[in-house]
């Protein structure tokens, strides 16, 4: 008995209290939203018939969708099939534990960061309960895992900051090679430790800590330069497949005039899903708001009012977040048609989801500019951590890097914004900054915090359970009817997997790779074909039982 007493007394043995709640959190939310179902989500069919290819011929032969490297993920999920079976589920299921690893990663290096338990915590469990972070954590993109093995190098990389070890320098960057080998942007990583490394305040580095840095930087461009060079030859002719050097040749004359604008759609969006931690960090920023230095800090705020302004119309963003539901409703009523979607917010909701988000985007971009001109005019505490100055400088710089990479392309989606989220919270969260649970900010805050991750959970729930209704359609079509997938439109996904037809811009059929469409699954009715079945499912926001219809064109009347 006194044995088992001085193990249970001694802590280090003991797992953290804070780990075991946000894995419970996390796997009670995986159980409510229930992500079984042999079926993809959005992209994640182009990088699972990359997984089956792979396990089934033991090539990586991918096909001509993926605009990033994957191939790490690809890699990943076969090696997890191969132990197991290859499965939608399975694939989702490995995910969902890749962003719990990615969010206990996050509340470590928050701690080494010498942040308090509380504060590692709120933050951490605003990522977990984050709509987009979340929705994700329940497909097979690359989203997730790009952001899990981003931060576990960055967890070596701030440990080698401290210590100079090799090893730590060497897991950084394999970490980081997984990372670049999942999504290209990857390198950014180590650029921006080797810009911080020559930070100096008060002690200095030896030559082995440049030479590894260095080093990391060195290896990641290698081999990032090797796989497009295997991309250019063994999968000649892709035109998805989107390299470094085509973002540089994409800035033109009008470039800067697109950042500048849409730094608003992207202040507003990060300012809604960062709000309960904004409201917390306000009185802290009120302290010395008319500070003659902070002057600065609120000009090119108000400079941004422009793009935040313009950008109203246009929140939610759209691709994962869209209206009030989340996952992408990829079928022909309501993404190509545009009706039959009557799970939206009314304009007064809608516009008070607005005006949060353009609360959150003045906040965030008055936090950010305050932080950087406050770390260019030396403002910082003396009594601050070295190591967390240099952090908030790796920080600053994936901030701006990533968004360089996100906004320069004419393509972007809210998903892109995940990768900001960690680095947006270091340069904000102020040191030594305390949860104080008796303010009178404190219970908002928390309620907030609890808000988002229920309507994560919910509408994430929605997506996958209207989705295993779409493909139930599917199946009867396909078995009881014997019906060709080449003479269904079941929609981007169903038609991606079986490649049915090619890519086209016949307005009278969807855009994704539809042969014919006889046959068509829809939330509803569309003018020109009758209902032939109905397949029910639960929705939670709002509580009800809704359906997809499978639906037969009616012939014309010659």
């Amino acid at each position: 008995m006194k044995t088992f007493n001085k193990i249970v007394s001694n802590r280090k043995l003991i797992p953290e209290k804070n780990y075991l709640l946000i894995a419970s959190l996390w796997l009670l939310a995986i159980t409510l939203v229930n992500p079984l179902g042999e079926f993809p989500l959005n992209d994640d069919w182009a990088y699972s018939k990359d997984v089956l290819n792979f396990l089934t011929n033991g090539r990586l032969d991918l096909i001509d969708w993926s605009a990033m490297t994957l191939v790490a993920q690809i890699i990943i999920g076969t090696a997890w099939c191969k132990i197991f079976t290859f499965s939608f589920t399975l694939l989702r299921l490995l995910t969902t534990v890749i962003g719990l690893i990615g969010i206990l990663t996050t509340y470590k290096i928050l701690k080494d960061l010498k942040f308090s338990n509380r504060i590692a915590l709120f933050v951490c469990l605003i990522m977990a309960g984050n709509p987009l972070y979340f929705n994700l954590s329940n497909t097979f993109m690359t989203d997730v895992y790009f952001y899990t093995f981003s931060i576990l190098s960055i967890l070596f990389y701030n440990r080698n900051f401290r210590s100079n070890n090799v090893s730590d320098i060497a897991i950084a960057t394999i970490f980081i090679l997984i990372a670049t080998l999942i999504r290209q942007i990857g390198i950014i990583i180590p650029i921006s430790v080797v810009f911080a490394s020559y930070y100096h305040r008060e002690n200095h580095h030896n030559k082995l800590f440049y030479i590894l840095v260095w080093l990391s930087l060195f290896m990641t461009l290698l081999i990032l330069s090797c796989y497009n060079y295997w991309h250019s030859i063994s999968v000649a002719g892709q035109t998805s497949y989107f390299y470094v050097g085509t973002i540089i040749s994409n800035i033109g004359t009008d470039t800067f005039w697109h950042i500048y604008m849409r730094t608003g759609s992207s202040g507003m969006t990060l300012g809604l899903f960062l709000f309960p931690l904004l409201i917390l960090l306000l009185p802290n920023y009120m302290k010395e708001f008319w500070k003659k230095e902070n002057i600065l800090s609120i000009a090119f705020t108000i400079a941004l009012i422009l793009p935040l302004t313009r950008a109203w119309a246009n929140i939610p963003l759209g691709n994962v977040f869209n209206n009030f539901s989340l996952g992408p409703k990829l079928l022909k009523d309501v993404y190509v048609l545009h009706i039959n979607n009557d799970v939206e917010l009314g304009n007064i909701s809608l516009n008070v989801l607005r005006t949060f988000s353009f609360a959150g985007g003045v906040l965030l971009f008055y936090y950010l500019f305050r932080n950087l001109f406050a770390f260019i005019n030396g403002w910082i505490d003396d009594k601050q951590d070295f190591q967390i100055e240099r952090f908030k400088l790796i920080s600053f710089m994936m901030i701006l890097l990533f968004f360089g990479t996100f906004v320069i392309p004419d393509f972007f989606f809210d998903r892109y914004l995940i990768q900001l989220f960690f680095p947006v919270c270091i340069v904000i969260l102020p040191p030594a900054f305390e949860f104080n649970l008796k303010n009178r900010i404190s219970p908002v805050v928390i309620s907030l915090a609890i808000f988002f991750g229920v309507i994560s959970v919910c509408l994430t729930h929605d997506y996958l359970s209207w989705n295993r209704a779409r493909w139930q359609g599917i199946s009867y079509l396909m078995k009881d009817l014997k019906k060709s997938p080449h003479a269904i439109d079941g929609g981007f996904e169903f038609n991606g997997w079986y490649q049915t037809g090619l890519v086209q811009d016949d307005k009278n059929k969807s855009w994704w790779f539809v042969d014919k469409d006889d046959y068509i699954l829809t939330f509803g009715p569309i003018p020109g074909y009758k209902t032939v079945k109905m397949f029910s499912y639960v929705q939670y926001i709002p509580y009800r039982k809704s359906y997809i219809y499978i639906l037969n064109r009616i012939p014309i009347k010659v």
